[in-house]
């Protein structure tokens, strides 16, 4: 006999002695819904034991959803804020069409979501995790939703489908619990730290993942988070991770925030990335950014504008590269268009000999350097760099102008050139810049 017959045995004897009366067929009735109910019990007990067991073996999101979904003895998925597919049971045994092809596509269609959101119990449904029934004249499954809430906000949705089993009460409280686990599991996992219920979020990410290759696509999820794709952008990246402070990440973090409120804007290993439209360029120009940055001895990168949105992981890498080489820069907005040519030179320099690129004159002047303890080389490149501007460089080498006209002029005699020529100062700066590089 197991403990749920000894239990039961105990109480038909005490319910024997208060009813010496009782007609044999109702105590059987009763019986067997007694020992119904504490099965029932045992069996929710046992399962929400082995759900929440998962959060301490560390299992996975898809392990968990394998789980639900045998426990609940039916197909489950589950999708995010922005109905793409994070996780679901095995496909053979999802036989609903629009489910199908959504986990095949592995997000919800811009159609299927906008009549998802027309269905009365989604609309009425409250902002808790506690499961509802949904009913859609396209299907005739049925379908229990759980919200997935983490911080009273909504990350998702676990949909299980009545395919194999009828839901019952028992079915109700084990999605309960199986939401209450992801929500910890989400929660807890930095892969799924952005999913902060806004929709543009995930497609930003898919995007700097390079998972989105295809134009269409890209259309309709733009078109499902009401994202504009026919403007100029530029990336906006913050490195938090060079604040090693919590303080000053903290407080350095809510000030971007709300200051780029209005802003799309995505948390990605560890950069606070913004997207901005070309016509807001001025924002990166406000003296409380500049201060705050400043303060902190944070460096921020920026891409060069771009239209091609599906492209986005490009220019990202392009604002990564400028804060990479960022050294001896005097601003703390660093533009990766001041570093197109090093660029290139990286991309280029397994590839092909550098030194047969460069201008034999340059070389001179640096022999020349050296040979007569001068600072020529860095006068040229100072004097280049500042558009050839006499005043700009005097000051950024704190040099008087007249000892800066004079090193330009013995400058000019020994490489031979009068500097005036477009070509040749261009032939002259990606030598430097591929010197330095060499170094």
């Amino acid at each position: 006999m197991t403990e749920i017959d000894y239990g039961i045995k105990d109480i038909i004897e005490n319910f024997n002695i208060m009813n010496k009366n009782i007609n044999e067929e109702d105590l059987k009735v009763l019986v067997h819904y007694i020992k119904e109910t504490i099965k029932k019990d045992y069996r929710l007990v046992e399962s929400s034991a082995l759900l929440l067991n998962t959060l301490i073996q560390g299992k996975g999101i898809k392990y968990i959803v394998e789980l639900g979904s045998e426990i609940l003895n039916n197909p489950v998925i589950l999708v995010d804020s922005a109905y793409k597919v994070i996780a679901h049971s095995k496909k053979a045994e999802i036989e609903e069409k629009f489910w199908k092809e959504n986990i095949e596509k592995g997000y919800c269609s811009y159609e299927f979501i906008k009549e998802v959101k027309k269905i009365k119990e989604v609309k009425q449904a409250p902002n808790s995790n506690y499961p509802f029934v949904v009913t859609c004249y396209a299907s005739p499954i049925k379908k229990m939703v759980s919200k997935v809430i983490i911080d009273h906000r909504c990350m998702g949705n676990i949909i299980v489908l009545e395919s194999k089993k009828n839901f019952d009460e028992e079915s109700f409280k084990l999605l309960k619990t199986l939401s209450d686990v992801i929500s910890e599991k989400l929660d807890k996992n930095g892969n799924y730290k952005n999913l902060k219920g806004l929709m543009y979020e995930n497609l930003f990410l898919d995007l700097l993942e390079g998972n989105i290759k295809n134009e269409n696509i890209l259309k309709e999820r733009a078109m499902s988070c009401d994202f504009n794709l026919n403007k100029d952008y530029f990336i906006f990246c913050v490195q938090l991770s060079k604040i090693e402070e919590k303080n000053k990440l903290k407080n350095l973090y809510s000030f971007i925030q709300e200051k780029f409120l209005n802003f799309k804007t995505v948390y990605y290993k560890e950069n606070f990335i913004v997207l901005i439209d070309k016509i807001d360029m001025s924002i990166i120009e406000d003296e409380d950014i500049k201060t705050i940055l400043n303060k902190n001895n944070v460096y921020v990168g920026i891409s060069d504008f771009f239209s091609d949105i599906i492209n986005m992981k490009k220019y990202y890498n392009q604002s990564l590269f400028a804060l990479k080489n960022h050294k001896n820069y005097d601003d703390n907005l660093i533009k990766y268009s001041d570093f197109k040519v090093l660029d290139l030179i990286y991309n280029i320099k397994d590839k092909i000999n550098l030194k047969d690129f460069c201008q034999n004159s340059v070389y001179k002047l640096i022999e020349y350097d050296k040979n007569k303890n001068t600072e020529y080389f860095e006068t040229l490149k100072s004097y280049l760099k500042n558009n050839m501007n006499m005043i700009e460089t005097a000051k950024s080498m704190y040099l008087h102008r007249n000892t800066l006209a004079y090193r330009i002029n013995k400058i000019k005699d020994i490489i031979d050139y009068d500097l005036n020529d477009g070509d040749k100062n261009f032939e002259i700066y990606f030598t430097i810049k591929i010197i330095e590089e060499i170094k």
